[in-house]
């Protein structure tokens, strides 16, 4: 008999909550199948093995599960529960029986068969505890996932992120390499200390890159490198590429190994009873990012203090050979390491160390812990002020609405001064365990982290062998230590924490308290939801803490309520001051009102009570904008009514913000003043700080010409870097609405489709059209041409542009094509004939001036009724033909309707703030000239939207976009426009970055 292999059948049944899988027993094929309404299925699969008789063989998992009874019953749910449709049936028809589902399904994702490997030890554990179904294959998603658990990690391109479902939550935030290699970490830690000095990486032991080697070795006249140096290899993962060297010599054969100083007089502990005798330490502090924007940074309480397996006793300068096993482990406390090297001899009771263990020691020791953890928490806010901007760019590039978050560890050394060094950021820390002291501190930490990005629930009853999870406190009493090994962690969130619902009462109750209280302070809708999501994470936590945005006063490692110190405000503003954006001020200003008291019972969060009190403070200058600014910046120089309330708002808490209109305060023009209001404008507080600013520049470049001197050229710089929203497309009920808006919005099935076959006609050949084709590789307006030809060649050509030889058009088969038919003439007779309107009046016979006709009064069907309150009046009508074509990015002077009236086509709108990173051409059709740097930063900042046949489209004035035909499309464009005051409507119509650009380059419309 072979060993069962087991074979997923996709083929449906009827109904669909009947599950089935297959297992070969003596190459035979048999089928299993359960009605999972009724049917447990791990009782089904051990029904089915004992009745094979091959549950002996087969033995347990690693988890103690029978492994024939697990398998089978793992793939009976699968193929129900992670499957989209048949688990929604399974679901509903469960709910009406009174019957309790599983809690969700999860994936561990991975490119070999993990499915018994130690690392998912735990973490299955966990899920199932949870009440989660596990679905098997590693390399394959279907939708129906809650939760995704990967293990390694990927690049933001990765084929991974394009398939993650909205509802799904998985440990991948993208280019974790940023940080997790060794070399990058210091590259990106090393820039920082342009910014901020040498507090950037002062936490760091002296490190050479590779070009730092060759120079010092270069410069040295000895092979020896003058003391102990930790060779590193940064490719390399769990502890492997480590080696302890003393030469140059011991270097060769890794040519991209950095080298980092040796830290020669670690802080050692003593614990005689549990045979600890000078122990060499490291210990590992788990993050967990659980968003990229705003950031959110959390710090868990249980560390994973490592000890090494032999007393240390220092280092000397002679030729002894410190790659020896005993030797290193002596100075190395990564555990794998010691597991491998000293075999029976590492005591993975003793080696291993909670959090409560370590700080008593230290309290025992006369160390005062407090200190440490602000060294620790200043490191790791060093760490996320200099990835936070690659992180959250890779983020962006990875294209996923699923939530993503990660599991990281810093791993930290102390020497014999209790100062922190931190040696490694971990991005893929073990989940695998060796059990004991290793296990409770990894089941804590890993059920915190999931729980905290919204995985979790009430347990299961059957699972109680972590009592610890449950708030039970944990003591190793088989240890002889002192002090003991003890945990006590908060108890599993309940199920009301998790969830859209959770996010959107705890926003609810922020905003109920705060109009009950009569707050000065205002938030926006975008702000109380981001606020929402962060207090729902913050009562689901656990045992993490806060680290960005950085709370003033916080509950320690310890346990202990601490004041809020002057680091805590000097981090805040640092990090504020780093490339953050709106969402990460609005949180920070909810934060920022935290004051704690030194109650055992204080809530180590946002205290509506402290809100209040804050909001007191700056009473005096109720909504002063101006005020606050020139509180935190006295050389901003202010008039109007925001003078008097200046000084008064001094006190308030930084962050807090609520102003004026700003129309009521004049700034003064002067080279400092401009300089330091511009801090608003990359970075607003809140969004009525940057409508305000936005509102302020309008004003200004207006009302002021243009001029080279000082003032004006840091005006302009200023306000081309105001709001910069990202697009967004609404679903529009009626074209009214969508009009009334002036924002993009889509309308669905509101115009009939074309029904003709446009694909041949019988005068193919005898009607000639002027073909508008450009070259797509290049998306210039330059290589724009006019065609002459057949509708018949255009209808091959277009489909197929591989067919176009040199012969026909300049550009060959990197050109594309498509057919614009107007009645732009009628309006503008000066269009006739050229590129505006390639066909002019001339094109009177034939289909084509039919099909115009036809989609002239589809479009006025819809339009006529809703333009009276828009104030807009109809202008031309255009028909587009097309196959495979991609419009380039454009921008149109003129208000437009797309109607979609046969194929698809994709439309992708750009907000006019992105004037400077798509830099259209004022000489060519304003088609964008920008880097494709500059183009992709625009990108990001957009939103695409397909049209099916009966669609429409509003692009407001002044929203660049572009096109891409999916197949043999026809679409129309009504244009609308303004009967009196065209040319003001455009001007204001203007944003400021749009206007300084116009300034500066030309106009456009």
């Amino acid at each position: 008999m072979r060993l069962p292999i087991l074979v997923l059948l996709l083929r449906s049944a009827q109904p669909q909550f009947h599950a089935q899988t297959s297992i070969f027993v003596d190459d035979r094929e048999v089928l299993i199948t359960a009605n999972l309404l009724h049917e447990d299925p791990l009782n089904v699969g051990k029904q089915a093995c004992d009745e094979l008789h091959i549950g002996e063989p087969q033995g347990e998992l690693r988890d103690g599960r029978p492994r024939c009874a697990t398998l089978i019953a793992d793939e009976l749910a699968e193929s129900i529960f992670c499957n989209v449709s048949a688990r929604g049936a399974l679901e509903e028809a469960m709910r009406e029986k009174g019957l309790e589902g599983p809690r969700g399904a999860f994936r561990f994702y991975h490119g070999t068969n993990y499915f018994d490997s130690e690392e998912y030890e735990l973490l299955r554990q966990l899920f199932l505890r949870l009440g989660y179904v596990e679905c098997l294959s590693g390399e394959r998603m279907g939708g129906a996932e809650d939760a995704i658990w990967l293990l390694g990690h990927f690049d933001e391109h990765a084929l991974f992120y394009a398939n993650l479902a909205k509802h799904t939550v998985a440990n991948a935030l993208p280019n974790p390499q940023l940080l997790g290699t060794k070399d990058n970490l210091y590259r990106l830690l090393d820039r920082l200390r342009d910014a901020v000095g040498d507090r950037a990486t002062k936490f760091l032991p002296r490190t050479w890159l590779p070009d730092d080697i060759a120079r010092e070795r270069a410069l040295s006249k000895s092979d020896r490198l003058g003391g102990l140096w930790l060779r590193k290899d940064p490719g390399q993962e769990l502890g492997a590429g480590i080696k302890l060297i003393t030469r140059w010599s011991e270097l060769e054969g890794c040519a991209n190994c950095i080298l980092q100083r040796y830290v020669d007089r670690p802080f050692l502990l003593n614990d005689a009873a549990a045979g600890v005798v000078d122990a060499k330490f490291s210990f590992g502090v788990y993050i967990s990012v659980s968003s990229l924007a705003p950031l959110e940074v959390w710090i868990h309480r249980e560390m994973l203090v490592l000890l090494a397996t032999y007393p240390y006793s220092g280092y000397g300068d002679s030729e002894t050979d410190h790659g020896e096993d005993g030797d290193l482990l002596a100075h190395l406390t990564n555990g794998l390491v010691n597991q491998r090297l000293a075999g029976d001899a590492f005591d993975a009771a003793e080696r291993v160390w909670t959090t409560d263990r370590l700080l008593k020691h230290f309290e025992q020791a006369g160390v005062a812990w407090s200190d440490v953890e602000d060294q620790i928490r200043e490191a790791a806010t060093m760490v996320f002020l200099a990835s936070r901007e690659p992180l959250l760019e890779s983020r962006s590039k990875a294209r996923t609405e699923g939530h993503l978050f990660c599991h990281w560890r810093l791993d930290f050394l102390l020497d014999a001064d209790a100062r922190a060094w931190l040696l490694e950021v971990e991005i893929v820390p073990s989940t695998g365990t060796i059990g004991g002291v290793d296990e409770v501190i990894k089941t804590s930490v890993l059920r915190d982290v999931l729980a905290l990005n919204g995985v979790g629930g009430p347990p299961s009853q059957l699972e109680a062998e972590y009592p610890w999870l449950n708030g039970e406190t944990w003591t190793d009493l088989a240890s002889p230590a002192e002090p003991p090994n003890t945990l006590t962690p908060t108890p599993d969130a309940p199920l009301a924490l998790f969830g859209d619902d959770a996010e959107r009462m705890a926003a609810q109750e922020a905003w109920n308290l705060l109009e009950e209280r009569g707050d000065a302070l205002r938030f926006d809708a975008p702000s109380m939801e981001t606020i929402g999501r962060y207090e729902a994470r913050s009562r689901r936590r656990g045992g993490y803490r806060p680290l960005i945005p950085v709370p003033r006063g916080v509950e320690g490692f310890d346990g202990k309520m601490r004041a809020p110190a002057p680091r805590d405000d000097d981090l805040a503003e640092l990090f504020l001051a780093r490339g953050a954006i709106a969402a990460d001020f609005a949180l920070d200003r909810w934060v920022s009102g935290t004051r704690l008291s030194s109650a055992k019972d204080a809530e180590p969060f946002v205290s509506y009570e402290t809100l209040d009190a804050a909001a007191t403070a700056c009473r005096a200058c109720d909504r002063t904008f101006c005020a606050t600014v020139a509180a935190r910046h006295p050389d901003v120089g202010v008039d109007g009514a925001c003078r008097a309330a200046t000084a008064s708002c001094a006190h308030a808490p930084g962050g807090l913000v609520d102003g004026v209109p700003v129309d009521a305060c004049d700034f003064h023009l002067n080279d400092t003043s401009l300089a330091r209001i511009a801090l608003g404008a990359r970075a607003p507080v809140a969004s009525q700080v940057s409508k305000a600013l936005e509102t302020w520049c309008d004003r200004t470049l207006r009302r002021a010409p243009y001029d080279a001197d000082s003032a004006s050229v840091q005006v302009r710089r200023l306000c081309r870097g105001t709001s910069r929203p990202r697009a967004s497309i609404a679903e529009a009920k009626d074209i009214g609405e969508a009009l009334l808006s002036k924002k993009p919005a889509v309308l669905r099935n509101v115009v009939k489709p074309f029904a003709e076959d446009l694909s041949r006609g019988p005068d193919d050949d005898a009607t000639r059209v002027v073909a508008m084709a450009y070259d797509r590789a290049r998306n210039a307006a330059q290589q724009i041409y006019s065609a002459p030809m057949t509708y018949g060649d255009f209808l091959a050509w277009s489909a197929k542009p591989e067919l176009l030889d040199e012969a026909t058009l300049p550009y060959g088969n990197t050109t594309a094509l498509y057919l614009l038919v107007t009645d732009r003439h009628r309006f503008q007779p000066e269009a006739s004939g050229t590129l505006a309107d390639p066909n002019g009046a001339a094109m009177r016979d034939g289909p084509l001036p039919r099909l115009l006709e036809e989609a002239d009064r589809a479009s006025r069907a819809v339009l006529e009724g809703a333009l009276g309150e828009s104030g807009f009046d109809l202008a031309w009508t255009s028909l587009r033909l097309g196959s495979a074509y991609a419009y380039p990015t454009h921008v149109d002077c003129y208000e437009n309707v797309i109607f979609q009236l046969r194929g698809r086509k994709n439309v992708t709108v750009y907000p006019p703030a992105t004037v400077w990173d798509l830099q259209p051409d004022i000489n060519h059709k304003h088609w964008p000239t920008g880097s494709p740097q500059e183009m992709a930063r625009a990108a990001r900042d957009a939103a695409t939207v397909e049209l099916q046949p009966g669609d429409a489209l509003y692009v407001p004035l002044m929203w660049p976009h572009s096109v891409q035909s999916v197949d043999a499309s026809v679409t129309s464009n009504k244009y609308l426009y303004l009967a009196e005051g065209w040319r003001g409507y455009i001007d204001r119509a203007k944003t400021a970055p749009w206007v300084v650009y116009e300034m500066e380059r030309g106009g456009l419309c």
